[in-house]
């Protein structure tokens, strides 16, 4: 088993919304967009750098030989 880091900026605040909404419905997007999209673009500003956001994220990798 390997642990695997990753490190992303997201860049935009119209980026973090297509992460929060991706494969979910339409009405889904359309409430994110009327409801929440001032509160992310506020929580962006306060917290973004030039770059955007960092993300870390890990995955296991885990390897197995059939028998």
């Amino acid at each position: 088993m390997s642990t695997l880091k990753e490190i992303v900026w997201i860049p935009t605040p119209e980026d973090v919304v297509e992460m929060v909404c991706f494969g979910q419905s339409d009405g889904f997007r359309k409430y994110v967009r009327d409801e929440c999209y001032n509160r992310i673009v506020s929580q962006f500003e306060k917290h973004s750098s030039e770059k955007g956001i960092k993300t870390t994220g890990f995955y296991y990798l885990i390897q197995a030989n059939a028998t």
